[in-house]
């Protein structure tokens, strides 16, 4: 009985051991086949990702970040190649190892086109971002809090009229429109408080629009904001108000503005 068992044992671990480099060289070339097509479509080679999908490359392979053909061809540009994949089935919406999709990387590297392209057909605005993207520095920003931070007023009109929700927060609790305040965007600032953004919103230490408009020493922006209903009396979790900030970091023309205003931090 012992032995009747021992001999069909014995077979399967010797075919196991035999099949499993088989296994891994099949794993190896396939590995090598992804890279070329990723490569190709990284480099615009239309003729080279055409042949690799004919061998049953997935159109939605990635690399070792997570990043997919998509994502190669929007980040340098090549439309002609994004506009292929995508007839191919490549999914928009696919987020690398930080959370990154095809539109964020064509939105950070200046490719208007191609994010307008990717937006009108499917790409969907909200996504935030997974992990803290080092590109950005922000762990949750989505497509709208991204262009708020580089200031492209083009796509930030555009994500807003493809669906962006203008009040998503980031894991710190800022809105897209804290991010445009700090920077003295008045022209995205506008098409924010347009869209509904919340002029008033704090963040998980308390501070407001405002408060960043202050911060970044942008007085144009901080009129907006008090034009459109911004309360210069809400303190953060610190106690601190928007002229406190302002004075605290010699903001002459932002502290000109709130007190030449009437405001000030003695009520």
């Amino acid at each position: 009985m012992k032995c009747k068992w021992m001999i069909p044992m014995a077979l399967v671990l010797m075919l196991s051991v035999m099949v499993l480099p088989l296994q891994s060289f099949g794993d190896e070339e396939q590995a090598d086949r992804d890279i070329a097509f990723l490569r190709a479509a990284s480099k615009g080679n239309l003729k080279d990702v055409q042949t690799a999908l004919r061998k049953k490359v997935n159109v939605n392979a990635t690399d070792s970040e997570g990043m997919t053909a998509l994502m190669h061809a929007a980040m340098r540009g090549q439309r002609e190649m994004v506009e292929f994949l995508m007839k191919k089935g490549a999914n928009p919406n696919v987020q690398d190892t930080y959370g990154m999709t095809a539109v964020s990387f064509a939105a950070y590297h200046g490719q208007g086109e191609i994010v307008a392209y990717l937006v009108r057909r499917g790409a969907e605005p909200n996504l935030r971002s997974d992990t803290k993207v080092p590109r950005l520095s922000r762990k949750g920003a989505t497509l709208l809090i991204a262009a708020c931070m580089t200031g492209y007023a083009e796509e930030v009109k555009l994500f807003l009229d493809n669906g962006a929700q203008p009040n998503l927060q980031d894991d710190e609790g800022k809105t897209a429109l804290m991010y445009a305040t700090e920077k003295g965007y008045d022209d995205i600032v506008m098409l924010l408080l347009a869209a509904g953004a919340k002029v008033n919103h704090q963040d998980k230490y308390g501070r407001t629009a405002l408060m960043m408009a202050a911060i970044g020493n942008q007085p144009s922006t901080a009129r907006l904001l008090l034009v459109k209903g911004a309360n210069p009396s809400i303190k953060d979790k610190q106690s601190m108000t928007a002229l406190r900030y302002a004075q605290g970091l010699e903001n002459a023309r932002v502290i000109w503005l709130l007190k030449g205003e009437g405001y000030s931090d003695l009520n």
